[in-house]
């Protein structure tokens, strides 16, 4: 087979568009795949038309073939329709229901939100790949992102006032570049500190197909992956040396993109506590039921081992999901853990421990009060 080579553009931020332009021509200026026409029906079947219902999330991401598509004005010798385009910012999802959400346009307005209950998405869908073989551009199949991040927004039972009315969950989500992952993984930096790091990808060599700033496809393999989780260890350990009592973030990774489990062991073998990987290529109908029952979990205060568990049982009891090969592509890492830990504190739970401990503590000084009392009224008999 011909070789794939990636091209990895500069990290720079394309020019802001005028303050006049509305946030909805932006989600609407960026042009679909010619592979992928946009519809409401299953996400295999409209990415992939001329396939059969068994093709996997990935897909036919490393095929080469020709686009007929009109040239416009190269942009550093990228010639395909839609490479000037502005990425899209952010999910519309955000939008829509209002909830907190970062520009992604400029990577270092993260809001710098940090401890437990906050969830960062990083979503890439390269418009096009650069391909030797082929001399030029190659559009790729979108990922239904904002489909994801509806899951974690709309997420539990579809209704995202809850989510609103809970301090102790932030939703951020940006574009995934080596540049936004660098901060996501690092705390105290611009962005960091996210309790649960989200990554939405196509999965190619055992890396993450990442984007630049023009919407091409970047491949991150694990020896780079590896070099920035080394980052993240340093900071651990300066953090851990200036005796801060905070632990180490993200603190849950969840790589939802084909294989990716070669990419988990990198963070599991870093030092992150807790990852969910695929072990294979996987389908959107099975993440969306996975995700959306893990997600419902966490945020209903349980720990990562039981929101795994509630959400491969999901899994393998939907009767339209063969229970073998769905089951099986979702790995929990480091295996062999307890994965006990509770990411997400219940602002409920917590005022209802408040309250008893301030019950009990005012029982306790009535209890004291009336003993003090037994025993001057005896000593005055």
């Amino acid at each position: 087979a011909n070789p794939v080579y990636f091209w990895i553009g500069d990290e720079e931020q394309p020019e802001q568009p005028s303050t006049a332009q509305h946030l909805d021509d932006q989600t609407t200026s960026r042009p679909l795949s010619p592979v992928a026409p946009q519809t409401e029906s299953e996400p295999e079947a409209e990415l992939y038309p001329e396939s059969d219902c068994s093709t996997p999330r990935q897909g036919r991401v490393m095929q080469s073939q020709p686009f007929p598509l009109p040239l416009v004005q190269p942009l550093s010798g990228v010639a395909f329709k839609g490479a000037a385009e502005r990425p899209l910012p952010a999910p519309a999802a955000a939008r829509r229901t209002g909830l907190p959400r970062q520009e992604a346009a400029r990577e270092d307005n993260y809001a710098a939100v940090h401890g437990s209950g906050k969830v960062l998405m990083l979503y890439a869908s390269p418009l096009c790949r650069l391909d030797a073989s082929f001399g030029g551009p190659v559009p790729m199949p979108p990922l239904p992102f904002e489909r994801e991040w509806e899951e974690v927004v709309l997420t539990p039972h579809g209704e995202a006032q809850h989510l609103r009315s809970r301090p102790a969950i932030t939703l951020a989500a940006s574009c995934l570049t080596a540049g936004s992952l660098q901060k996501a993984l690092v705390r105290g930096t611009p962005g960091g500190g996210a309790s649960i790091l989200h990554i939405s990808a196509h999965g190619a060599g055992g890396g993450l197909v990442l984007e630049d700033s023009r919407g091409t496809a970047h491949l991150l393999s694990c020896e780079l992956l590896r070099g920035l989780l080394a980052l993240r260890q340093e900071a651990v350990a300066e953090s851990s040396n200036n005796n801060n009592n905070g632990k180490s973030c993200p603190r849950l990774v969840i790589l939802n993109a084909c294989n990716s489990q070669p990419a988990g062991l990198c963070f599991a073998e870093s030092g992150v506590p807790h990852v969910v990987c695929t072990a294979s290529d996987t389908r959107d109908s099975w993440s969306r039921l996975f995700l959306r029952t893990l997600y419902a979990c966490l945020f209903q205060g349980s720990s990562v081992g039981g929101a795994f568990a509630a959400a491969m049982m999901a899994v393998r009891c939907d009767p339209s999901m063969p229970e073998a090969a769905a089951a099986a592509s979702f790995r929990l890492l480091p295996e062999g853990q307890a994965h006990c830990e509770v990411l997400v504190v219940v602002v409920a739970a917590v005022v209802i421990f408040i309250v008893a401990a301030l019950v009990i503590v005012v029982v306790m000084l009535l209890l004291l009060l009336s003993l003090f009392l037994c025993c001057c009224f005896c000593c005055c008999c």
